[in-house]
């Protein structure tokens, strides 16, 4: 007759153990989603600034000349490294890649058209867009934000030139 209490003290042990263990991996988590909130926020706003630049909006409408796709490379590559993104591009109103910051690599974004992706989607749309994938040219996995170029037009209104992705590795991004 002097079992129940063991047995009742083992499962209210390992009740408790359990409930520290959910509230400590909890607290955790909120930690670890704080820090990379905090981490992918100071890139957001990056697409955004380039996107506003009046010299961005005409190598958009200058993406025909070598010359000027050269300087949206410089740009692309400028940027990356100023920023620590893992990459940055400019895509056309169509999706198509017209510079990016790995242009000169084995695997370049340019040339791709990625108006598949739900960023360059959100971006068209006149918001910012965001999205976590794999890399369908790089096949490595990257956070994008992505904000829509547009010049205004004479009568009014504006043109939607394209779109300013950045992609951000979260490989990168330690955790606290």
């Amino acid at each position: 007759a002097a079992e129940p209490r063991p047995r009742l003290t083992r499962i209210w042990a390992g009740d408790l153990f359990l409930q520290q263990t959910e509230a400590r991996a909890a607290a955790k988590l909120d930690l670890y989603a704080s820090n990379l909130a905090g981490a992918l926020s100071k890139y957001q706003s990056v697409p955004k600034l380039l996107a506003l630049h009046g010299d961005v909006a005409e190598l958009f409408r200058n993406a025909g000349d070598p010359s000027v796709r050269a300087r949206a490379n410089e740009l692309t590559v400028t940027v990356s490294a100023l920023t620590g993104a893992e990459d940055t591009y400019l895509m056309d109103a169509t999706g198509l890649t017209f510079a990016a910051s790995n242009w000169n690599s084995t695997r370049p974004f340019v040339g791709h058209n990625f108006s598949f992706r739900p960023y360059f989607q959100q971006a068209m749309q006149g918001r910012l867009g965001r999205y976590f994938a794999l890399g369908t040219t790089s096949g490595k996995r990257g956070y994008y934000f992505a904000s829509r170029v547009a010049a205004p037009l004479p009568a009014g209104g504006s043109e939607t030139l394209g779109a300013v992705v950045v992609k951000v590795s979260l490989m990168k991004i330690t955790p606290c």
